[in-house]
């Protein structure tokens, strides 16, 4: 019974897609094989978060699919996205299981919140396949983006920790929730036109590099000559403070307190996460509880009230990890 099927982990389905050619199936303690996702409905994130928070490390598939398991786990999304010979639908919706993915890693284990917030995002990602003004944006990125996937994986993991805060802090108006999407995919632009080695804070030394650095928000707004296809006043305040802090000490123009933009506010929490854990701020790459300790010890930065509710729900997701 054991050679008619083959392994495939866990871990290995979360940089897939969510069709499915093939059914998978778990191994049950008494030698049987239950079905866990079926190939008409497809994998379901949520449900695989659950099953990875109750220690499952491995699926099985039945020999004769193994093929289509193959052909499966090479069609990343992230590749598919970076492949600017695909066309734009394709790219879309590589774009949004990206999304989703990332949505997906941001909790690492099944929890409540976690499926609330993933409800809410499900409602959010059906309007956006359609909406006119993702679509421009999206575009839009495509194009101005680098053929590099380390600024679109903090682009969306921005996006992502920025909805997940926006979501636990009460901010549910779609509005709102797009001005703060779309602003975190763009954020960062501004360090392409920073020579290649001095794009990470961590690589500029001496003091005209880190003032020249310090101006990449401008630069991010400088890149576009024209108006964002939406809430452009707004997706602009948002990206140029990203950097601000509530003590006057950010940059690039030191704004604070009540003159920090609500939803700046909340990219920059997002941001900081996304660039902790993937070792674009001091080189170190840190984990999302060790990247939290550090934004939570840093007076003056944040805004608490905002960081704190989602400061708790990360660290739970990592204790239950």
């Amino acid at each position: 019974m054991e050679g008619e099927y083959q392994p495939v982990t866990l871990n290995s389905l979360k940089d897939c897609f969510k069709d499915l050619a093939f059914d998978l199936y778990l191994l049950m303690p008494t030698g049987k094989y239950l079905k866990a996702f079926e190939k008409t409905t497809g994998l379901d994130f949520a449900r695989l978060a659950t099953y990875e928070a109750k220690g499952v490390k491995h699926f099985y598939v039945r020999q004769e699919d193994f093929p289509l398991l193959d052909e499966h786990l090479s069609r990343s999304p992230m590749l598919t996205l970076m492949n600017a010979s695909n066309p734009f639908e394709k790219r879309k919706k590589a774009f949004l299981a990206v999304m989703e993915q990332s949505l997906f890693e941001a909790f690492s284990a099944g929890t409540p919140t976690q499926q609330t917030v993933t409800r809410a995002f499900d409602a959010l990602r059906f309007s956006l396949q359609s909406d006119k003004d993702f679509l421009e944006t999206l575009k839009l990125l495509l194009e101005v983006c680098p053929r590099n996937d380390e600024f679109l994986k903090h682009s969306i993991g921005t996006a992502i920790y920025s909805y997940i805060v926006a979501n636990l802090n009460g901010l549910t108006s779609e509005r709102s929730l797009k001005i703060i999407l779309f602003a975190a995919f763009f954020h960062d632009i501004g360090r392409l036109k920073l020579p290649e080695d001095r794009r990470l804070a961590h690589q500029n030394k001496s003091i005209e590099e880190i003032v020249e650095f310090r101006r990449h928000p401008n630069l991010t707004l400088e890149t576009f000559s024209h108006s964002f296809p939406f809430a452009d006043e707004e997706i602009r305040t948002t990206i140029l403070q990203h950097k601000e802090r509530l003590d006057g000490k950010g940059y690039p123009n030191g704004v604070k307190g009540p003159a920090v933009f609500s939803l700046a506010r909340i990219l920059a929490i997002g941001d900081s996460l996304s660039e902790l854990t993937l070792g674009m701020e001091d080189g170190h790459i840190y984990s999302k509880a060790q990247a939290i300790a550090h934004m939570l010890a840093d007076e003056g930065h944040y805004d608490k009230k905002i960081l704190s509710t989602f400061a708790q729900l990360i660290l739970q997701s990592s204790k239950a990890a």
